[in-house]
């Protein structure tokens, strides 16, 4: 047996009083799949969907499987550690990427072998948005604090 939780009415702007705010399930079931998202799902920003702009698993399989570098300046945009394997692959095939992380200054093994091999972080970062037309030509990165970008 599960038990859902469902918010019917913090969410809403303007909700009527008759709606309840919350909704306890009971949910019986003879096999439960618990799928926790631990498929990489991409960060969003302006223009994200420009071409040339891909998961950063993508990248490191262009470049594992098929030999192939997705870009001469590849920027990856990330908010964990997965990401620094692929930056790290980069650097290894000669081409130097710059890590835009959103968390604060952490260290972890895999961000040393990152700063060991002279990879370019920045920590409290985001891009904000990507110009080009056909390939992305440029990012806009920007430090984040506690209002804004």
């Amino acid at each position: 047996m599960m038990v859902m939780f469902e918010r019917t009415k913090d969410h809403l702007e303007n909700p009527t009083q008759y709606i309840p705010r919350q909704r306890l399930w009971y949910i019986r079931a003879k096999e439960v799949i618990a799928s926790t998202g631990s498929i990489e799902r991409p960060l969003v920003f302006g223009n994200n969907d420009r071409p040339g702009i891909m998961l950063a698993s993508a990248a490191k399989e262009y470049l594992k499987v098929y030999g192939v570098l997705v870009g001469k300046k590849p920027i990856i945009f990330t908010n964990n550690d997965s990401a620094y394997e692929t930056a790290i692959e980069f650097k290894k095939n000669g081409i130097d990427p710059l890590v835009v992380d959103v968390r604060r200054n952490i260290e972890s093994s895999v961000i040393r072998e990152a700063k060991n091999l002279n990879i370019k972080i920045k920590f409290s970062h985001a891009i904000a948005n990507t110009k080009g037309h056909l390939r992305v030509k440029s990012a806009m990165i920007g430090k984040l604090n506690k209002k804004k970008i």
